[in-house]
């Protein structure tokens, strides 16, 4: 065999022997609690481990397991406590296959329902009897007639609104945090954020120094904004981004059971960076905030969309705001400032904020 012929084999195991530690690293870290997700497909897992190595996830910034700084010691008593309930409701063999979002859409999708007395005895998720009603569209079983089911409606108010509120995100939630002068809001912001490190990313905005688990374990928001996703346009797909957004929620409703949860639209790109960039584009945000607008559920989960105050006719980010085709110039921060004010939050039919 000639010199070439080894070099191709000697490439190919190497590609191999890469994948298989990818694959063993994507499911370690993800044990240590980097990702809320159990992860399933190969592709999943490789994916994960290449996130949490450019995070610096690594085995000698994490261990001892048990550091609240990782987090993993509180993953591993929640994954055991939710394998017991699921257990107990019937679902000792899908457990050993499927994370809890798989388990809970099945029983959607079946309408088995094995999960609905733990879900109220025991509040699994810590969800309410009506946030489990939401769920499941089952409004009426909580109110009566759908006629008098509360109705949530956007109103304007003043910055006094924002005391009991915290805005966590990437570089556009840092920008809101040092132009838009919203001083009586809490900022959990940092630039390169993604849904996916989002929990044990360490902020030092308004003071902090702590991880966004830290701080949302150590005190309570009326309202929690989310501003992520432009980071994440070239890892994987818009379905396993929306995994990983649907289990930070989750978490977050654990650990902040009254707080209203608003997801905010990932914000346009300018239209040449649009007609350049085959993946930081608004085909690719678009699809992404389509799916986003999926996981409202208008009672205490919301979706607004910024872009409707900074794009173009072309539903681009205006030219004239950006000086690097995807971040906001410091001045036109305010108009944030503005749609944020005019889309509070109150009870419609019940007239309460």
């Amino acid at each position: 065999m000639n010199q070439k012929g080894n070099y191709g084999i000697s490439l190919g195991i190497l590609i191999l022997l890469t994948i298989w530690f990818l694959q063993g690293y994507g499911i370690w870290v993800s044990n240590m609690g980097y990702s809320n997700l159990m992860v399933q497909g190969y592709g999943e897992k490789v994916a994960l481990a290449v996130l949490a190595i450019r995070d610096g996830f690594v085995p000698w910034n994490v261990l001892p397991g048990e550091s609240s700084e990782t987090g993993s010691f509180y993953y591993g008593e929640n994954r055991l406590s939710h394998s017991s309930y699921f257990a107990a409701a019937g679902f000792a063999e899908e457990i050993e296959h499927w994370g809890l979002q798989e388990i809970v859409e099945q029983e959607r999708m079946t309408n088995e329902r094995r999960l609905t007395t733990e879900y109220v005895t025991d509040h699994l998720l810590r969800h309410t009897l009506l946030e489990e009603m939401i769920e499941y569209n089952d409004m009426a079983g909580v109110f009566g007639e759908e006629d008098s089911i509360p109705s949530l409606v956007f109103t304007t108010v003043d910055d006094s609104y924002f005391a009991d509120a915290v805005f966590i995100g990437d570089s556009r939630m840092q920008g809101v945090y040092e132009y838009a002068g919203m001083e009586e809001a809490d900022f959990l912001a940092k630039v390169s954020m993604t849904i996916y490190n989002m929990m044990n990313t360490k902020v030092s905005t308004n003071g902090h120094n702590e991880t966004i688990r830290e701080a949302l374990t150590k005190r309570q928001y009326g309202k929690i904004y989310i501003m992520v996703g432009i980071n994440e346009l070239g890892t994987a797909d818009t379905e396993y981004f929306i995994r990983h957004y649907q289990a930070v929620l989750e978490e977050i409703r654990t650990l902040q059971p009254d707080a209203l949860i608003v997801i905010q639209a990932i914000m346009h790109v300018t239209g040449e960076k649009d007609r350049e960039d085959p993946i930081f584009n608004n085909t690719n945000i678009n699809e992404r905030n389509e799916a986003l607008k999926e996981l409202a559920n208008g009672q205490n989960i919301f979706y607004i969309d910024v872009n409707e105050v900074y794009d173009d006719e072309n539903g681009n980010l205006r030219r004239e705001m950006s000086a690097d085709d995807v971040h906001l110039l410091g001045n036109c921060y305010e108009l944030w400032h503005t749609f944020f004010l005019e889309h509070g939050i109150v009870y419609g039919s019940f007239g309460e904020e």
